[in-house]
């Protein structure tokens, strides 16, 4: 009768009497167990804001890279060899955010070009810097285009070359020792 007269009902009068309950026994756990329900709450939110990195979109971290790889010191070229491909991956995964990207994405983005093996290594070497970056600023959790690079589970390899033939699906790596 209230509702139709114009009187607005409060929020939990549209629960169910189940919920109702549960709610009226988490409370009781609460105060039965010495703390409240709210700072419980606010702990959770927490948590998952800490478990999950901020989602920065691509072209603004690729800014933000470029910034700091400036401010660091880093030379011209390294820096328009590192402007030129991150602008192309930004361009590339425009709808991603960087937690979002993948080995696959990086892998795709040079699969995609027209380039000899050299470059190819460079453009994931580019990548990789990006994202070791970004790691360190904690904005993924790893690097993924460690994953794609040749020769990552190797760490060093002083007397030794890689030959990789590749194909889009196919990577077969080769080393041939110096002798």
């Amino acid at each position: 009768q209230l509702i139709a007269h114009g009187c607005t009902p409060e929020p939990f009068d549209g629960l169910s009497t189940r919920k109702k309950r549960d709610f009226f026994f988490l409370h009781d756990r609460a105060i039965n167990n010495g703390y409240h329900l709210w700072d419980a709450v606010q702990t959770h939110e927490k948590f998952l804001s800490s478990e999950r990195p901020p989602a920065v979109e691509i072209s603004d971290a690729v800014a933000m890279c470029l910034q700091d790889k400036e401010a660091e010191g880093d030379s011209p070229r390294t820096l328009q060899s590192l402007r030129s491909v991150l602008l192309r991956f930004a361009t590339h995964c425009s709808s991603n955010a960087l937690c979002d990207v993948k080995t696959a994405d990086a892998v795709a983005f040079v699969d995609g070009m027209d380039i000899s093996l050299r470059n190819r290594l460079g453009y994931l070497g580019d990548l990789r810097t990006f994202c070791s970056w970004a790691v360190n600023k904690g904005l993924p959790k790893e690097n993924p285009v460690i994953a794609a690079m040749p020769g990552a589970k190797w760490k060093k390899t002083p007397k030794k070359f890689f030959i990789i033939y590749s194909s889009k699906y196919v990577k077969q790596v080769c080393l041939l020792h110096k002798r």
